[in-house]
């Protein structure tokens, strides 16, 4: 199984974060309610392309974990073929030279990177129970879990269309080992280098809300996202007009 805890503290890991400060600068937070509470919650963001997780990894001070792409913590070879026909080409709609060729020289960069953060690999197939059991032990040691939920397969927008629901899958688990985790809903507004996040919510009202549906309850956060995305939206433009 992928090691987590690998180049975490290495020096090569730690060279490239802060070059990615230079151009990544620390965000500002708003809480819409509660801050962050102590020990385990979960923490669903949008994406904003690799934006929000590179930010979230570099600034957010809590010790915590990412859900992520498996691709990226597989090896170099996988990593390359994400990042050239996946990411730069299908997600950010690059035209496939250029795609194959910065993805080509950004590979080693991001692989390194990428596996320095300590993602918990997610999987489209039966291998996600790994992600769930990662996932769990992580939050019995009372540490955080940041998950990304949004279906970006034909790229970032500003407006989420949908939500995977994998993520109920873990609460409920959770739930059942006697952890009802708050779970957090944040969106990243790129426009003011902004994270707006907002009131936190326990898992076992969102439970009894929608009768355990989980695409029910995944739908109720995106809504919620979105709601953000829209009111932040237009505070960038009342501001402008002033």
């Amino acid at each position: 199984m992928y090691n987590i805890e690998k180049n975490r503290k290495s020096i090569s890991f730690k060279i490239a974060s802060q070059l990615v400060k230079v151009i990544s600068h620390k965000p500002k937070v708003k809480y819409l309610g509660q801050e962050f509470e102590d020990g385990s919650f979960l923490l669903l963001s949008n994406h904003s392309a690799r934006k929000a997780p590179t930010k979230i990894e570099l600034y957010f001070k809590r010790d915590l974990r990412m859900w992520g792409t498996y691709e990226l913590t597989e090896g170099f070879k996988a990593a390359h073929k994400y990042l050239t026909n996946t990411y730069f080409h299908e997600k950010k709609h690059w035209p496939k030279f250029w795609a194959k060729t910065l993805g080509t020289l950004a590979t080693p960069f991001f692989f390194s990177f990428y596996r320095g953060m300590r993602i918990i690999p997610t999987y489209r197939d039966a291998r996600f129970i790994n992600t769930l059991k990662m996932s769990l032990e992580y939050i019995q040691k009372g540490t955080p879990i940041v998950i990304y939920p949004e279906d970006s397969s034909k790229g970032y927008n500003e407006i989420i269309e949908h939500f995977f629901s994998g993520f109920v899958s873990l609460l409920e688990i959770a739930l059942k080992k006697g952890h009802d985790l708050n779970v957090y809903v944040a969106y990243f507004q790129n426009k003011n280098n902004t994270f707006y996040i907002d009131n936190p919510v326990r898992y076992s009202l969102l439970k009894e809300k929608y009768e355990g549906n989980y695409d029910l309850i995944a739908e109720a956060l995106r809504k919620r996202m979105n709601e953000i995305a829209v009111d932040s939206s237009t505070q960038l433009k009342t501001k402008k007009k002033k």
